[in-house]
């Protein structure tokens, strides 16, 4: 996936813009320089994918896996702050460090009842509904 990484000029924020989206472009006056001390690998280490939105705190999240699904996340971690706090015959916790935007809901979705949110409760409940 080819991404742009671009200001919103009517929001004033930072927005990925997938290129294969892009229907048309118009060249402006307006310019925009990034600050001389932006990172892109520390901006986007809080977040789970490409859906970007400082308004979603950073938060602490804490995953149940099942005694199958255990193995999986323990080889493909859903992100880089992953780290697993418990494991048995039956499951295993894992944590995370991110801010859990739509994407990250979907991917936890698309798991099914591999998977359990224990917290925080906010993100239980989104889940569930």
């Amino acid at each position: 996936m080819n991404l742009l990484l671009a200001r919103n000029v009517d929001y004033n924020y930072l927005r990925l813009y997938s290129l294969d989206r892009i229907e048309g472009v118009n060249l402006t006056d307006a310019h925009f320089v990034l600050p001389k001390d932006f990172c892109a690998k520390e901006y986007f280490a809080e977040y789970f994918g490409i859906v970007l939105d400082e308004s979603v705190p950073l938060q602490r999240i804490v995953l149940r896996a099942d005694k199958c699904h255990q193995h999986y996340m323990r080889t493909l971690p859903l992100h880089h702050s992953q780290r697993e706090i418990y494991a048995c015959d039956d499951y295993a916790d894992f944590e995370l460090a991110l801010r859990p935007t739509y994407d990250f809901y979907m991917k936890l979705m698309s798991f099914g009842n591999m998977i359990k949110v224990l917290e925080p409760e906010s993100l239980q409940e989104k889940i569930y509904k």
